[in-house]
């Protein structure tokens, strides 16, 4: 059974960031977990979903879940994100540490690993990662052109007028349902469309969710992949909003990169094919633990 501690606030000369960490006796190079969002907050039972016998640390970022929120909106932004990384290793001493990015969180994770002053970063697990924002809004677009009618007609109306009030969360649904959670479990596809809507969410991406009206539409990373040599495991499902081709194009850029998609699972690949997730993780952290050389042969699962 994985170990869970309890939470510790952690001090920094921005605020105060809530950590986690599960399992910390366990053996292994240390996982740091990035959650997505921005705004989702940790979700530290990951350690024992996927039942990985490392040490797992998990933190709230700034703006979210048990730590501080900024009543100041220009507070918020990509440099303080990437700062909170280093406030957190620096507190539990991760000289050496694999970073778990999810989504938003990839792409803190990419834009951390790939600075010239960070070191010890032995490699990167990117799920469904966010890397570039004009290639996600080209998915997105792609995506919704693909929603059967009337669904189609009625969220792309309301993104040409720029009208995201409550009705624009109900047009939201079918999206979801095809890109996010593909099971149709409503509860959770409600918590996601109505339940998420955090004040650092619209400061950092905007009211739309498919388009970026915020702090980070112009982020981009994709001049950053080759920067990164340590391995990278990229995973998403194949009908998740980050396409096929995309995580493709994204694996073409890491010199040292296995590619891993997930049949029959959206965006939550962890609710929905759990087993097969698990199976992919482990393989990923069993190589970059015994393997010296830190090789890791380039991998394409796919359900085509």
């Amino acid at each position: 059974m994985v170990k869970t501690a309890d939470a510790k606030m952690i001090t920094s000369k921005k605020g105060k960031t809530c950590c986690y960490i599960n399992n910390p006796d366990g053996k292994g190079t240390p996982i740091l977990v990035i959650h997505g969002g921005p705004g989702f907050g940790s979700d530290p039972i990951l350690s024992e979903v996927l039942g990985l016998k490392s040490p797992m640390y998990f933190y709230d970022q700034f703006g979210c879940g048990g730590s501080d929120k900024f009543d100041n909106p220009n507070d918020y932004s990509l440099e303080l994100f990437i700062d909170e990384i280093d406030d957190v290793r620096r507190e539990f001493k991760l000289t050496k540490v694999i970073l778990f990015g999810m989504c938003w969180g990839a792409g803190l994770a990419v834009a951390y690993a790939s600075r010239e002053e960070t070191k010890g970063v032995e490699a990167l697990i990117l799920s469904s990662p966010f890397l570039n924002v004009a290639i996600w809004e080209r998915d997105q677009m792609v995506n919704l052109s693909l929603l059967p009618e009337p669904e189609r007609s009625i969220l792309s109306k309301y993104e040409e007028e720029g009208v995201y009030v409550n009705e624009y969360r109900k047009a939201l649904i079918p999206y979801f349902q095809h890109y996010y959670f593909t099971r149709g479990d409503m509860p959770i596809i409600s918590r996601l469309v109505f339940g998420f809507q955090p004040e650092v969410y619209r400061i950092m991406w905007g009211d739309s969710e498919l388009i970026c009206k915020g702090k980070l539409k112009s982020f981009d990373l994709m001049d950053r992949l080759p920067l990164i040599t340590s391995p990278v495991l990229l995973v998403s499902g194949d009908r998740d909003t980050v396409r096929v081709e995309t995580m493709k194009l994204f694996y073409d850029g890491f010199p040292n990169a296995q590619l891993a998609i997930i049949p029959s699972a959206g965006h939550m690949i962890y609710n929905e094919q759990l087993e097969i997730v698990k199976k992919v993780i482990h393989n990923f952290v069993r190589e970059v633990n015994h393997y010296p050389k830190r090789e890791i042969s380039p991998v394409i699962h796919s359900s085509q």
